[in-house]
């Protein structure tokens, strides 16, 4: 399902989700790097990219790193990534049905990830990231919550501004049917710009999957998976980290 924010509204995205955000968070993705991969990171694939801006942190801390490919289903999000990252290749695609015959060091996944609102799905991205996945290669996920950790519902307010407009968001997240597999995240949005106020609504669907679950999908494709903490955005939540590795051939 494509959502405004990531399409019609995508010029948002650098004052909704400033790049220096990004940058404790992929400095703890490096870290987990150099204490669990076998190789150097030459070339990466990244799904579900988005803007980019996880992507620029991280792609710019691996000094090996030669070829990097970023897949999005959003051509409007790619754009602005191709503004920070020219040197990486971009394709327009579902990051649960790419085949590029190509394999890669480093398979990563950031947010896009909790887009997934079925298992099926889920099964469908760890087919795709073990088939790009050198032998002893990993793969970062992010997860934004397994089903046992989620007590929203959760609710923040924030104003953002810069030289043309001023946004002020509202974020309500909550789990409308406990044990389905999916919540529901509700954005208000009101932007101030050339002296009016427009206001609009979104509600996005996300996945919500025991962790359990999701390690035993990846075990079915071949993937051997554990979660690692990382550093919380919100000290009500827990922040978690998928690292999956694909075995020698």
């Amino acid at each position: 399902m494509s959502y405004p924010l990531y399409t019609s509204h995508a010029y948002l995205w650098p004052l909704l989700s400033p790049l220096e955000a990004y940058e404790s968070e992929m400095a703890q993705w490096c870290a987990l790097l150099e204490e669990h991969g076998t190789r150097p990171v030459r070339r990466m694939l990244d799904l579900g990219s988005g803007g980019g801006h996880h992507l620029y942190h991280l792609a710019n801390a691996l000094p090996d790193l030669q070829e990097g490919i970023a897949c999005d289903l959003s051509s409007e999000m790619l754009e602005v990534l191709k503004g920070l990252l020219p040197g990486f290749e971009t394709l327009t695609a579902d990051m649960t049905s790419l085949r590029l015959e190509r394999r890669f060091d480093l398979v990563t996944v950031h947010d896009s990830f909790c887009y997934l609102s079925r298992i099926e799905q889920v099964r469908a991205l760890f087919e795709v990231i073990r088939e790009h996945l050198e032998p002893g290669g990993l793969s970062l996920v992010k997860l934004e919550a397994r089903a046992e950790d989620f007590a929203g519902p959760y609710r923040y307010l924030t104003t953002f501004e810069d030289e043309q407009r001023e946004l002020t968001l509202t974020h309500y997240e909550w789990d409308p049917e406990p044990d389905d597999g999916w919540l529901e995240v509700v954005y208000l949005f009101l932007e101030r710009a050339g002296g009016r106020l427009n206001t609009r609504e979104e509600r996005h669907r996300l996945g919500l999957f025991p962790g359990p679950e999701i390690l035993q999908q990846a075990e079915t494709c071949g993937l051997t998976g554990s979660f690692h903490p990382v550093e919380r955005w919100d000290e009500e939540r827990e922040n978690l980290l998928l690292m999956l590795r694909r075995g020698e051939d």
